[in-house]
């Protein structure tokens, strides 16, 4: 019986699933909202084959032009160019092994490991021109790879395993590879089916036409899509027929199996869009609902639960849970642009639009009422069903519309104060009110029989005749917003206003709501007001508010506003407002809303009452110029999940440091000191509205207080000073959730060596030295100038003296002489002879002193202090000496010599010198020929005068008296020496040697 029962069993399996593999599936695509990345927005390619979500939260993909990480906003793109590691651009495949490094499979260019922001190509046999098609990766660690017509490679720590035809494995491309949690590892193939255990293969027979594709399962199973047919395994290597999967437009080829966090299972296909199977039935999304390509090659969730979807040649693309249910013109609405909305109390949805008629939503269909029910214009400003089932419709310029009961036809109300209605309300006791745009308040008493309105304008109290909006409170007071002339109360037959200067943002008044402690809240143009207990309190922009026009404004069950404006709709926490009204805290956090959260547009219609409505099973209606849009805050899913936060790279006056891993709380950076322009660039990881992220910085060490950096995710700071900082940044998702931990990088900008404590010392010790050296020279230039001006004045006086010693020794006695012989000639004038020989002597001596003074004047002339003028003067004074002498004179004396400088006591002691060596030859020597020559060395002058004379002992002394002592005298004055060589009979040399230097 039990197998029988078993036989019975799979057989009504079978036939069930065959039943509805026949059938279309249901369309999946009002659930979701599907955003798509191509080329266009940075995309390098737009066939996405692979698409994983790794640990520190990026997103990375794979295609045919490079692999790309992406968080969210912005791709970065590692090609063979930028990352030769890769081998190749056509990424096939990628997984994340446990240690969280990333395994990159390519299409012939073999495997690459990624880990803490370095590749390294798998070097390998088996693997190096391998085209990698799948991966997994066992409860052991060892990598699994499937290859086009390769077989199935084990890598295990830098050994590797080859399976291939001769342990069973067919011969055609492994598509897919899984692990469960026995320790198996499937192998799907084209009409193959088989696994591992413990290196051995184990096959099951599947049709010969049937492709075979797997899918890991959440609970350690293994989805198994075999042809049409959906299977999962069990414990014993068992398959569990699930269902028929469902023909679709093209071919229900399996490409991908993907199993979500909800037990949910989606299925890629060839051609046929993505399937879901949810709770035993088949959902379709196809590029008719926004799918940008039907052929579907990867799939992931990421951590926050939207489902990214890597197509062939559409791109990646987004499914997002919507937020908001937008029912538009695909839905039956007669009109996209919504100007009303209000609940009957029988449930029906009455909506009213901007040309297209009235609109009835009843049991999810539309009826539409226009001119042929009654209605003279279709722009419909406001719409209204009161507790008696009458319905009432403001049309644009044809007045007021009255329908009774289950009726289809529409009455005109004639008794109004303006043709355009605007604001439709009804207080406690049944009266209805009606606001116009410049016939001010209109009221009509409930009653059995028709009756006619009752106006209120200016002349009664009203202060403006464009009414808004009307609110009756809970206390009986009723609220009249204007559209100019501010707030208005109407108690007790008076009115009373409210405007600007009371408190109000604005006069122009858009909406009133009444919150559960009867405090009244206030959209205007300029921003939102809470009146409590008498006291008005403006919200604006300053306060957090993402807009000033606020159009409506409703409560939900949990302590949140909606409010709706012309730039989308927001959530806020009530608390958070009454906070800010009572000082305890400067701004309230606002969650916005946008077209990711399935809003057709952002722009909500606001000039009308109803303006939006609050269903009785608490969801919230949102008129805009796309659709209405439709929340339930009772179940909508908040994002609780924080941004995982890192910072990426470092950029110092375009010099970028790269970072690589989430955490860096170990890691620092160094900045070159005088950096003027430094870039932290950091993300925020989260994927739900990723472009809402928003964030705070602060440089530690600079930065008082966190910088709000709004959603830009680049800090900027010029020069920093020298030293330890800390940058860290935190970050919130779209519905305000902060990741108060962040990350942080520790940021180090040397001292520059100009600026060290060692430099400091030495240029000091330096500066002092200099200070020292500089003084030193100043004073010992200044002791030296007043020594060179003593040495001066000195030889200036020396020279005087010399001068006149000179003229005193030398002219003094010849004059001497003059005297004594015209002495003689006076006592002796009577003795001619006497006389005649005197005067030749007086004569003789006078051309003596002439040419004694010759000598002085030429000495001390400053004019011939060079010795070019020495060696002239010499040559000439010795023919002048020996032209009238029997001693014939030979000269040697360079035709060329420098004009070397010479100080006029050289000049004057080598005169001297050799003056006297000739004196010593025309009358000691006994000589015919004397000789004189004179030569230049590099640093010396040397003077040679020699004769042939009788001579004399050298060593003996100087038979001639004090002259060569006098000579060696004068060489020692000028620092130069004197040389003698003679013998008797052998002439005389006498050299003299005199420094240039000096």
């Amino acid at each position: 019986m039990p197998r029988l029962r078993a036989i019975a069993s799979f057989l009504f399996c079978v036939g069930w699933a065959l039943s509805v593999s026949a059938a279309e599936p249901a369309r999946l695509s009002s659930k979701y909202r599907i955003d798509g990345w191509q080329l266009d927005e940075g995309l390098p390619q737009n066939s996405v084959t692979t698409v994983i979500q790794s640990r520190s939260g990026y997103l990375w993909l794979g295609t045919f032009n490079g692999l790309v990480r992406f968080d969210g906003v912005n791709f970065r793109v590692y090609d063979s160019d930028n990352t030769p590691e890769l081998g190749g651009n056509r990424i096939t495949k990628l997984i994340e092994g446990a240690d969280g490094s990333l395994w990159i499979g390519t299409d012939g260019s073999g495997l690459t490991h990624y880990r803490n922001g370095r590749f390294k190509q798998i070097v390998h046999p088996e693997l190096s021109q391998s085209s990698i098609t799948t991966m997994c990766e066992d409860r052991d660690g060892g990598l699994w790879i499937g290859t086009l017509g390769g077989g199935v490679v084990r890598l295990m720590k830098a050994q590797a395993t080859v399976y291939g035809a001769k342990e069973g494995l067919p011969d055609a491309s492994i598509r897919s590879l899984a692990a469960d949690r026995y320790g198996r590892i499937w192998v799907g193939a084209a009409a193959f089916l088989g696994f591992f255990q413990q290196d051995k293969l184990t096959s099951i027979s599947v049709d010969a036409n049937a492709e075979v594709q797997l899918g890991p399962g959440r609970s350690g199973t293994v989805w198994i899509a075999i042809g049409d047919q959906l299977q999962q395994t069990d414990e014993h290597a068992g398959l569990k027929v699930i269902g028929g999967i469902p023909s679709t437009k093209q071919r229900n080829t399996v490409t991908m199996l993907y199993e979500d966090r909800r037990g949910d299972l989606w299925l890629g296909t060839y051609g046929g869009g993505l399937l879901r199977h949810h709770r035993g039935v088949f959902e379709n999304i196809t590029t008719a609902d926004g799918l940008p390509h039907d052929t579907v090659l990867s799939i992931v969730e990421d951590k926050e639960e939207n489902l990214w979807v890597g197509t062939r040649g559409g791109g990646l693309s987004r499914l997002k849970e919507r937020v908001f249910e937008v029912l538009d013109t695909k839905d039956g609405l007669s009109e996209e642009v919504v100007l009303s909305v209000c609940q009957g109390p029988a449930g029906n949805i009455w909506i009213g639009t901007d040309g297209g008629g009235l609109n009835c939503l009843s049991n999810g269909q539309f009826t539409v009422y226009s001119q042929k029910h009654g209605l003279r214009h279709q722009s419909i400003l406001g719409v209204y069903e009161d507790r008696r089932t009458n319905l009432w419709v403001g049309a644009a310029g044809s007045g007021l519309y009255q329908r009774r009961g289950p009726s289809s036809q529409f009455i005109r109300r004639f008794s109004l104060s303006g043709r355009h209605v605007q604001a439709i309300s009804e207080d406690r006791d049944g009266t209805l009110w009606v606001g116009t745009s410049d016939g001010g308040l209109n009221f009509l008493r409930p009653g059995p029989f028709p009756r006619f309105f009752t106006h209120f304008t200016t002349r009664d109290g009203l202060s403006h005749n464009d009414v808004r909006v009307i609110h009756p409170d809970k206390a009986g007071n009723l609220w009249i917003g204007t559209g100019g002339g501010g707030l208005n109360r109407f108690a007790d037959g008076k009115f009373t206003t409210f405007r600007k200067r009371d408190g109000l943002p604005s006069d122009l008044v858009r909406t009133i709501h009444e919150d559960t402690d009867g405090a009244l809240w206030i959209g205007t143009a300029g921003g939102l007001c809470r009146l409590k207990e008498g006291k008005f309190t403006p919200f604006t922009q300053n306060h957090g508010l993402p807009v000033t026009v606020i159009t409506q404004i409703f409560e939900d069950g949990a302590g949140n506003f909606w409010i709706g404006s012309a730039k989308g709709i927001f959530r806020v926490r009530k608390r958070e407002l009454d906070d800010v009204a009572l000082g305890r805290r400067q701004s309230v956090t606002c969650v916005s809303y946008d077209k990711s959260d399935g809003l057709g547009s952002r722009e909500c219609s606001g000039n009308f009452q109803p303006a939006g409505w609050k269903t009785a099973d608490g969801r919230l209606w949102f008129p805009t110029i796309k659709g209405i849009a439709v929340v339930d805050p009772n179940n909508f899913k908040v994002n609780k999940r924080p941004p995982q936060v890192i910072i990426e790279e470092v950029v110092a006056d375009g010099r970028r440091n790269e970072l690589a891993g989430p955490s860096m709380e170990d890691r620092a950076v160094q900045i070159k000191p005088g950096a003027d322009q430094i870039e932290f660039r950091y993300t925020g990881l989260s994927f739900s509205a990723p472009r809402r992220v928003s964030f705070k910085y602060r440089l530690e060490g600079l930065d008082k207080d966190w910088v709000d950096a709004g959603t830009r995710r680049s800090a900027y700071y010029g020069q920093l000073p020298p030293g330890n900082y800390r940058f860290q940044v935190l970050a919130a998702n779209n519905d305000g959730f902060w990741n108060d931990v962040g990350s942080s990088l520790a940021v180090m900008v040397p001292t520059p060596w100009w600026r060290t404590w060692w430099f400091t010392s030495l240029a000091a010790l330096t500066l002092t030295a200099a200070m020292v050296g500089v003084t030193r020279y100043l004073t010992s230039k200044q002791l030296t100038r007043r020594l060179e001006l003593l040495e001066h004045q000195n030889a200036v006086e020396k020279e005087r003296t010399r001068i006149a010693q000179d003229m005193h020794d030398q002219l003094g006695a010849s004059l001497t002489r003059v005297g004594l012989l015209s002495e003689l000639i006076r006592r002796e004038a009577s003795t001619p002879a006497a006389v005649v020989a005197h005067t030749s002597k007086i004569s003789e001596t006078t051309q003596e002193v002439v040419k004694t003074l010759d000598e002085i004047v030429w000495t001390v002339n400053p004019k011939n202090d060079t010795l070019d003028k020495l060696a002239d003067y010499l040559v000439h004074y010795a023919e002048e000496f020996f032209e009238s002498t029997p001693v014939r004179c030979r000269l040697d004396v360079p035709a060329e010599l420098p004009s070397h400088p010479l100080t006029a006591d050289v000049r004057h002691n080598v005169f001297l010198a050799f003056k006297e060596a000739l004196n010593n030859i025309l009358r000691h020597a006994g000589a015919s020929e004397a000789g004189v020559q004179l030569v230049i060395g590099n640093d010396h002058l040397e003077l040679t005068v020699k004769d042939n004379g009788r001579g004399f002992d050298a060593s003996s002394g100087d038979p001639r008296g004090n002259g060569l002592p006098n000579l060696r005298r004068r060489l020692a004055e000028i620092h130069g020496r004197f040389e003698l060589r003679s013998a008797p009979g052998q002439g005389c040399v006498l050299k003299f040697s005199v420094p240039l230097g000096r």
